[in-house]
């Protein structure tokens, strides 16, 4: 049975247009990217899965922070205040940014936004 989620329609589409943009920026051509969501009894989970240059160790405490960008992006465009925000647009949702990466291996972004 199909279940309905209602939110912040704007939050939102910058949450998964900067999450999904960063997957296809951060990985190789024709690299796969999955997107999977799951429904539980009180939240849903969006997890956003890429195997691009992922993220070192080192930097993911600081993922999120205005301005920070990971030590092996610096060659790739970008400013980080894309993430920096749309850590902010899911605070706004009261909802849950996490990240796990390794590096050169990629990165798997998980949202989980209370019903």
């Amino acid at each position: 049975m199909p279940e309905n989620y209602f939110s912040d329609i704007k939050l939102l589409d910058h949450i998964f247009t900067n999450l999904i943009s960063n997957a296809i920026k951060y990985s190789n051509i024709n690299s796969e990217i999955k997107i999977i969501g799951k429904t539980m009894d009180d939240c849903i989970a969006i997890r956003i899965i890429d195997y691009g240059i992922g993220i070192p160790q080192k930097d993911l405490q600081n993922v999120g922070k205005k301005f920070y960008r990971a030590t092996n992006s610096l060659s790739v465009a970008g400013t980080g205040i894309g993430i920096y925000l749309t850590k902010h647009f899911i605070d706004l949702l009261s909802g849950k940014l996490i990240i796990d990466s390794k590096e050169n291996f990629g990165t798997n972004v998980t949202i989980i936004l209370k019903k």
